[in-house]
């Protein structure tokens, strides 16, 4: 696969591959949530983690993200086995992380 290439403007996705997803937030390393997105109780411990870290509570994150506040809750619970990428993706932004697909 070929790296990502560096005139992206972030020093934080130099070195990405193609078809990588990764988020960032400020002061933070990359996470590939493509490699999260296999493993949905890692999915939860991160989403739980960031959320906690955030000092938001989780109906507030759920009204950003223009989500229920179940989905929120089950995703967050691991009661969501299979999360759509999507609705990952709104979480994350809604926890002002940024995104960046190579």
């Amino acid at each position: 696969m070929q790296n990502a290439p560096s005139a992206v403007g972030n020093s934080n996705v130099v070195g990405m591959k193609k078809g990588e997803l990764k988020v960032f937030s400020s002061g933070s390393k990359a996470t590939n949530i493509g490699e999260l997105m296999n493993s949905p109780m890692e999915l939860c411990s991160f989403l739980r983690n960031r959320i906690a870290g955030s000092g938001m509570k989780t109906g507030e994150i759920a009204r950003i993200a223009k989500l229920s506040h179940s989905t929120v809750s089950r995703m967050l619970y691991g009661d969501t086995k299979d999360p759509r990428l999507n609705t990952v993706i709104q979480l994350l932004m809604a926890l002002k992380f940024k995104l960046y697909v190579c």
